[in-house]
């Protein structure tokens, strides 16, 4: 299986919210959140991990995204991108594999264990958006697959950030190193980094769009030890300060804005 590390792109930090129409999404559990952008150059700010996988559209063809680790930026800039971002808890269902296999990994949707064998290209989109599409293929490959418990509801301590790795053992009745290893098949990454990225979501989606937050107040609020703390976290994560990396960042967390002057469009399902 050929994989490409999905630089053009990577994943983006989005916003969750209802579908289009107004009505409940079929995957209202499923899909976070629905994303329309062009890229911009490499100058724009990187595009932080969100502990999600993904599909989107690219250039005609439909690719897999696997959990992030890194922030990146675009390759180049004017691509025409559409995605959706996957819930925390069933990426690894979706994916067939475990998901530590899939780190940083872009991949042709057709590659993936059970899914089509041939290429799945724009011109075979159903009526409807392309995330419409794209949504549709998740709920479709969902409807035939089923997640244990356990994972929804360690994803949502781990992305409430009220636990320690070793509290979140100690209640899922394992190991520190038991824990470890199900996060790196469940979602890809050690359960440590993963809330990391969480606070780093939290932190940005108290940060008003283009505001100028209190960093000391900021960091103190959502879990840091200090403003030191949030600025080292923020800079490995975004590839930014807290000052260039939040000036983007709206009330819903953040969203890569392209310099292109073209907004992006969000349909997100929470």
């Amino acid at each position: 299986m050929e994989r490409t590390a999905a630089r053009n792109l990577g994943s983006v930090m989005i916003a969750s919210a209802p579908t289009g129409n107004g009505r409940p999404s079929l995957a209202a559990n499923l899909v976070e959140a629905r994303y329309s952008l062009t890229t911009g150059n490499r100058s724009v700010p990187a595009v932080p991990p969100d502990g999600l996988t993904g599909l989107v559209l690219i250039e005609g063809r439909i690719w897999w995204l696997g959990p992030q680790s890194r922030p990146w930026r675009p390759e180049r800039s004017g691509v025409e991108v559409v995605g959706v971002r996957i819930a925390m808890h069933w990426g690894q269902a979706i994916a067939g594999e475990p998901l530590n296999n899939f780190l940083d990994a872009r991949i042709a949707v057709e590659e993936l264990p059970g899914w089509p064998t041939e290429p799945i290209s724009e011109n075979r989109l159903l009526p409807g958006t392309p995330a419409d599409h794209l949504t549709a293929m998740v709920n479709d490959r969902a409807s035939h697959l089923a997640v244990d418990p356990w994972i929804p509801r360690i994803a949502g301590r781990i992305r409430a950030g009220e636990h320690s790795v070793a509290e979140l053992a100690d209640i899922s009745g394992l190991s520190v190193r038991q824990l470890h290893r199900r996060c790196l098949t469940y979602f890809g990454l050690p359960p440590s980094i993963l809330m990391r990225i969480s606070r780093l979501h939290r932190a940005a989606a108290r940060v008003p769009r283009l505001g100028n937050p209190d960093l000391s107040n900021l960091a103190v609020a959502t879990g840091y030890f200090d403003q030191s703390h949030l600025n080292r976290e923020t800079r490995q994560l975004a590839g930014e300060p807290p000052t260039k990396a939040f000036a983007v960042a709206s009330n819903v967390r953040f969203v890569q804005y392209p310099p292109s002057g073209r907004s992006v469009a969000l349909d997100s399902t929470r």
